[in-house]
């Protein structure tokens, strides 16, 4: 389940409650208790500075298809999206027939790291970044090629300064871990608040290694996805929240075009 989440319960109480589900309900509803509630996100303390933090565009459905599963968070731990349609079947399920086991599509996980300056809780959640890129205007970086794949290899990347912090090694490394040397990304990354970044593959090499651009995205969310990924800027790195799995899919991805393009055969394999 979600279990409980940080600064206690919702400052706004829900406005209905749906999906059967009865753990850590007091209004006697929910007839599976070890099964999530559904709630809707509507506190605007929450959603608001998830507006100012990531410039999300007025289209980017967040104040009415947003939803969470716990009764007991003011800042629940994932916030999901579903579509108008599933929401306004929820709506219809005044008596709770449906038992909903999951749904929607996560778009924001809280992040709880205390040394970084908290600007926004929230960070994007990788599976839900293809759906909501298009919306964000903020919070924004282009990283080269070369330093893509290596986020993608090493998980993080040193900031020129840490490399006279403790545990930083004779090679002017940081535990082994790359520090960041391009002056055009290292000034990209100056403009970002600390907190969670989205990390875009540079769009004059994502055209050299055909892969899609924001603008180019249709169909299949994911498939036609140009590549980027959910970062977390602190005082000393930058750090990737993608799961392993993906980022060797993504690895294979970038390593498998710059084989095209070596052989002189750039184009769709």
């Amino acid at each position: 389940g979600e279990g409980p989440s940080g600064g206690g319960r919702p400052r706004v109480p829900p406005s209905w409650v749906r999906g059967g589900g009865g753990r850590n309900r007091n209004d006697g509803g929910g007839k599976n208790r070890h099964i999530d509630p559904i709630i809707p996100v509507e506190d605007p303390e929450l959603l608001q500075p998830l507006v100012d933090y990531y410039g999300l565009l007025p289209e980017f459905p967040l104040w009415k298809q947003l939803l969470a599963r716990s009764m007991e968070a003011a800042r629940p731990k994932r916030l999901y999206y579903v579509s108008t349609s599933l929401y306004d079947l929820l709506l219809l399920d005044e008596k709770e027939q449906l038992k909903i086991i999951s749904t929607g599509l996560k778009v924001f996980e809280r992040q709880d790291i205390k040394d970084s300056v908290e600007n926004c809780q929230y960070r994007v959640a990788q599976e839900g970044l293809p759906f909501i890129l298009p919306y964000v205007t903020r919070q924004r970086m282009q990283l080269p090629a070369e330093y893509f794949l290596m986020l993608l290899k090493e998980r993080y990347l040193m900031m020129p300064g840490a490399s006279n912090a403790p545990h930083a090694l004779a090679d002017g490394t940081h535990r082994g871990k790359p520090i960041i040397k391009d002056q055009v990304m290292l000034a990209d990354l100056d403009k970002q608040k600390f907190g969670c970044v989205v990390a875009e593959l540079a769009p004059e090499d994502a055209r050299r290694m055909d892969f899609a651009l924001s603008s180019d995205v249709t169909g299949a969310v994911t498939a036609n996805a140009p590549l980027a990924l959910s970062a977390w800027k602190g005082r000393a790195s930058l750090a990737i929240m993608v799961d392993k799995a993906e980022c060797l899919q993504m690895i294979d991805k970038m390593e498998s075009a710059n084989k095209r393009l070596q052989a002189g055969q750039a184009g769709p394999s």
